[in-house]
Protein backbone atom coordinates (compact mmCIF):
# COMPACT_ATOMS: atom_id res chain seq x y z
CA UNK A 1 0.00 0.00 0.00
CA UNK A 2 0.95 3.27 -0.58
CA UNK A 3 0.27 5.76 1.47
CA UNK A 4 -0.53 9.46 0.35
CA UNK A 5 -0.50 12.38 2.98
CA UNK A 6 -1.25 16.03 2.21
CA UNK A 7 0.78 18.51 4.08
CA UNK A 8 0.90 22.40 3.26
CA UNK A 9 -1.91 21.66 -0.05
CA UNK A 10 1.06 19.30 -1.51
CA UNK A 11 0.82 15.68 -1.64
CA UNK A 12 3.38 13.75 -0.76
CA UNK A 13 4.85 10.11 -1.16
CA UNK A 14 7.54 7.80 0.84
CA UNK A 15 10.03 7.35 -1.68
CA UNK A 16 11.09 4.00 0.08
CA UNK A 17 7.49 2.71 -0.78
CA UNK A 18 7.54 3.63 -3.77
CA UNK A 19 10.74 1.48 -4.21
CA UNK A 20 9.38 -1.07 -2.90
CA UNK A 21 5.93 -1.07 -4.79
CA UNK A 22 7.86 -0.48 -8.25
CA UNK A 23 9.66 -3.89 -7.26
CA UNK A 24 13.23 -2.07 -7.70
CA UNK A 25 15.88 -4.66 -7.74
CA UNK A 26 18.91 -1.67 -7.15
CA UNK A 27 19.41 -0.33 -3.55
CA UNK A 28 17.01 2.66 -2.47
CA UNK A 29 19.72 5.63 -2.08
CA UNK A 30 21.35 4.71 -5.58
CA UNK A 31 17.88 4.49 -7.31
CA UNK A 32 16.93 7.31 -5.99
CA UNK A 33 19.20 9.50 -6.35
CA UNK A 34 19.70 8.70 -10.09
CA UNK A 35 15.97 9.26 -10.56
CA UNK A 36 16.30 13.17 -8.66
CA UNK A 37 19.03 13.57 -10.41
CA UNK A 38 17.14 12.42 -14.12
CA UNK A 39 13.65 14.66 -13.63
CA UNK A 40 16.21 17.62 -12.47
CA UNK A 41 13.68 17.73 -9.28
CA UNK A 42 14.25 20.83 -6.89
CA UNK A 43 14.77 19.65 -3.09
CA UNK A 44 12.13 21.04 -0.62
CA UNK A 45 9.76 21.96 -3.31
CA UNK A 46 8.94 18.69 -5.63
CA UNK A 47 10.73 16.54 -2.71
CA UNK A 48 12.21 16.47 1.52
CA UNK A 49 14.86 14.81 2.91
CA UNK A 50 14.29 13.56 5.89
CA UNK A 51 18.18 12.88 7.56
CA UNK A 52 16.76 12.04 11.15
CA UNK A 53 15.87 8.61 10.14
CA UNK A 54 16.88 5.79 12.17
CA UNK A 55 20.62 4.63 12.02
CA UNK A 56 21.45 1.59 9.79
CA UNK A 57 24.02 -1.15 10.66
CA UNK A 58 25.76 -2.15 13.93
CA UNK A 59 29.51 -2.01 15.25
CA UNK A 60 31.74 0.87 15.40
CA UNK A 61 30.17 2.93 12.19
CA UNK A 62 27.05 2.84 12.30
CA UNK A 63 25.26 4.94 9.29
CA UNK A 64 22.12 7.21 9.37
CA UNK A 65 19.39 6.63 6.99
CA UNK A 66 18.08 9.07 4.69
CA UNK A 67 14.84 9.04 3.36
CA UNK A 68 12.77 11.45 0.92
CA UNK A 69 9.45 12.43 0.50
CA UNK A 70 8.29 13.14 -3.04
CA UNK A 71 5.88 15.20 -4.08
CA UNK A 72 2.88 13.34 -6.05
CA UNK A 73 3.69 14.73 -9.48
CA UNK A 74 7.49 14.15 -8.61
CA UNK A 75 6.24 10.59 -7.95
CA UNK A 76 3.95 10.09 -10.85
CA UNK A 77 7.09 10.78 -13.15
CA UNK A 78 9.37 8.66 -11.08
CA UNK A 79 6.99 5.46 -11.36
CA UNK A 80 6.67 6.17 -15.52
CA UNK A 81 10.84 5.70 -15.78
CA UNK A 82 10.61 2.66 -14.72
CA UNK A 83 8.76 2.01 -18.42
CA UNK A 84 6.85 -1.28 -17.10
CA UNK A 85 3.02 -2.52 -16.07
CA UNK A 86 3.81 -1.41 -12.33
CA UNK A 87 4.80 1.82 -13.24
CA UNK A 88 1.51 2.67 -14.93
CA UNK A 89 -0.52 1.14 -12.53
CA UNK A 90 0.89 3.42 -9.93
CA UNK A 91 0.96 6.37 -12.03
CA UNK A 92 -2.51 5.67 -12.39
CA UNK A 93 -3.53 5.55 -8.57
CA UNK A 94 -1.75 8.85 -8.25
CA UNK A 95 -4.04 10.81 -10.92
CA UNK A 96 -6.68 8.61 -8.91
CA UNK A 97 -5.29 10.07 -6.37
CA UNK A 98 -4.98 13.52 -7.10
CA UNK A 99 -9.01 13.84 -8.49
CA UNK A 100 -10.21 12.49 -5.50
CA UNK A 101 -8.16 15.56 -3.30
CA UNK A 102 -10.96 17.83 -3.62
CA UNK A 103 -13.11 15.58 -1.51
CA UNK A 104 -10.27 15.11 1.10
CA UNK A 105 -9.83 19.34 0.99
CA UNK A 106 -13.73 19.35 1.95
CA UNK A 107 -13.15 17.35 5.11
CA UNK A 108 -10.60 19.44 6.46
CA UNK A 109 -8.80 16.64 8.05
CA UNK A 110 -5.61 17.25 10.51
CA UNK A 111 -2.88 18.46 9.14
CA UNK A 112 0.67 16.83 10.25
CA UNK A 113 4.23 17.97 9.60
CA UNK A 114 6.30 16.10 6.96
CA UNK A 115 8.56 14.45 9.66
CA UNK A 116 5.50 12.91 12.19
CA UNK A 117 3.88 11.93 8.89
CA UNK A 118 7.40 10.31 7.94
CA UNK A 119 7.21 8.67 11.77
CA UNK A 120 3.94 7.13 11.48
CA UNK A 121 4.42 5.29 7.99
CA UNK A 122 7.24 3.80 9.54
CA UNK A 123 5.13 2.82 12.49
CA UNK A 124 2.92 1.30 9.94
CA UNK A 125 0.40 3.37 10.61
CA UNK A 126 -0.40 6.13 7.73
CA UNK A 127 -2.19 8.81 9.19
CA UNK A 128 -4.30 9.54 6.17
CA UNK A 129 -4.53 7.14 2.44
CA UNK A 130 -6.27 8.51 0.25
CA UNK A 131 -6.88 5.28 -1.49
CA UNK A 132 -4.05 2.27 -1.71
CA UNK A 133 -2.24 -0.03 -4.36
CA UNK A 134 -1.41 -3.72 -3.60
CA UNK A 135 2.48 -3.43 -3.60
CA UNK A 136 4.00 -6.35 -6.01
Amino acid sequence: MLPITQQNDQMWVDARSLHQALGIGRDFSTWINARIENVGATENEEYAVLDSSPILGNGYNPKPRIDYLLSIDLAKEVAMLEKNDTGKAIRRYFIEARKARPIIDKLDLERKPLKSHWEDVHRGTPYRTTTSIASG
